[in-house]
């Protein structure tokens, strides 16, 4: 079955700057999917209901920015090549029920164990009648590897596909247990079990490392609940299309808000909401005069954290999570993007970037002069503040080079109600948001920076301080475009 999308606009607030005003009106395409009811399948083409298999839909890939290495972040403009080539991988379990998820479902009174494989042998843990998981990876470590299926149309793409193009089913035994679902992209990053992967009975979760150029992402398919089948709900095309009754719809919410075989037989399929778990960095260069030509950027790079905690799985809708780990920094280095796919060089181009300065800007407010983009973008977990290093170098007339270094500390603005973090009310740099750093460049004056949410989210006004200094200058810094 084909999902079609229906687009609209997700318009939110702004973030952080250093310097200047700035403000953005960009907005990021969100999707919907509504079923299309010339394509809804009818009861005649039904498999028999042992043999109900696992259809997976997911939000459009134009509505997040995925990144593989070497590529760079993903855009709604790139290639859509750049989404059929991204494997994501997918877990489902038995929904665990009450508070802590410990209790059982229908015919089955005990507590879910995620050590329990549906397609792995790994440590005796295997599990043929899914009793505890319906679906897993070959690989104990990971999901079963899924892609999107390829459309002619990219902007209804939406239908998951398994990498080893098998069929995969609910469970013959247990066809009124409700599975959750969930999903997720780490991008190059390699799980081994035991050392950056565990698989306990509650949950599953990686060590994953950070580099600024890994996409995270995660997410699961929400839980059924009555409104989805009601007119205007996600399921309202299927009850229309089946005529499903109103004892079939209690029967599937029975089920503890669970995907089932029962569900699956009328084509009542999970739609995995994965969401970025990092905020994404792009870097703009402006000539603030006629002394900007004397200028290179050579390399620029934020110190934040290097390493977090991505739960996957676990016993209830919902669990999966990333959380950084506060205690582990370093650089990371922003990139040149590459065209051939070829693995990101941490490092910008050996020429490093020029703005030059033209006859006549001198009456165009400086950020809206030409604009030069830095490298590709940085990927960063979420903070409270980061340290942005810049370094540059300024050609003296004599033709002689000097070498410098800045430090800026960014933080997030004062007046958006997005850099709140839901959870403990603090100001932070919130994930699944592009935040412009604009750069104003005034020869060996300072180096101006300044911030703005653009493309993912929508973003207002901020507030900043023109006077600003950086925190400290290095003049012998030789490291600058060799991190």
């Amino acid at each position: 079955m084909k999902r079609k999308n229906n687009i609209r606009c997700i318009l939110t607030a702004t973030m952080g700057t250093l310097l200047l005003m700035s403000s953005c009106k960009d907005s990021y395409p969100g999707l919907d999917y509504q079923p299309n009811p010339d394509e809804v399948p009818s009861n005649n083409e039904d498999l028999p209901v042992e043999k109900t298999p696992i259809k997976l839909y997911t939000n459009n890939p134009g509505f997040f920015s995925l990144t593989t290495r070497g590529t760079g972040a993903f855009d709604p403009t790139d290639n859509s090549k750049k989404y059929l080539n991204s494997v994501f991988h997918v877990f489902a379990f038995r929904v665990g029920t009450g508070d802590d998820g410990t209790g059982g479902q229908g015919p089955i009174a005990n507590t879910v164990n995620l050590q329990y494989s549906a397609y792995s042998d790994n440590q005796g843990f295997r599990d043929n009648t899914n009793e505890f998981c319906l679906l897993d990876g070959h690989d104990y470590a990971l999901g079963m590897p899924y892609r999107f299926i390829p459309d002619d149309n990219v902007g209804s793409m939406g239908g998951l596909t398994p990498v080893d193009e098998g069929e995969y089913y609910y469970s013959g035994t247990y066809q009124d247990v409700g599975y959750t679902f969930f999903g997720y992209h780490i991008d190059d990053f390699q799980p081994v079990l035991g050392v950056n992967a565990f698989r306990s009975s509650s949950e599953i979760y990686y060590d994953v490392d950070l580099d600024g150029c890994r996409d995270i992402m995660v997410g699961y398919a929400e839980p059924l609940k009555a409104e989805d089948f009601k007119e205007g709900g996600t399921y309202w095309e299927e009850v229309k299309a089946l005529e499903l009754s109103d004892e079939e719809i209690e029967r599937i919410l029975s089920m503890h808000g669970g995907y089932s075989s029962f569900a699956g037989h009328r084509h009542i399929d999970p739609i995995l909401r994965l969401k970025h778990q990092l905020a994404r960095f792009k870097f703009q260069a402006y000539p603030g005069d006629i002394s900007a030509n004397q200028v290179c950027i050579d390399s620029i790079s934020i110190t934040g954290p290097v390493k977090g905690k991505l739960v996957v799985a676990g016993r209830k809708h919902g669990h999966c999570s990333f959380e950084p780990y506060t205690d582990v920094v370093d650089e990371c280095w922003l990139s040149e993007a590459t065209d051939d796919g070829s693995p990101f060089p941490k490092r910008l181009r050996e020429e490093g970037y020029v703005v030059h300065w033209e006859e006549g800007m001198e009456n165009i407010p400086a950020m809206s002069r030409p604009m030069t983009q830095i490298g590709s973008s940085l990927l960063m977990a979420s903070a409270k503040s980061y340290k942005m290093n810049l370094y540059y170098s300024f050609t003296r007339a004599n033709g002689e080079k000097d070498r410098f270094k800045a430090i800026y500390t960014i933080n997030p603005p004062k007046n958006d109600n997005l850099s709140v973090d839901p959870a403990t009310g603090e100001r932070k740099f919130m994930p699944g948001v592009l935040y412009n750093i604009k750069i104003a460049v005034y020869g060996l004056q300072e180096i101006k920076v300044s911030a703005q949410v653009d493309g993912w989210l929508d973003g207002g006004i901020i507030g900043i301080d023109p006077d600003q200094e950086p925190d400290y200058q290095d003049p012998d810094a030789q490291e600058a475009n060799n991190p």
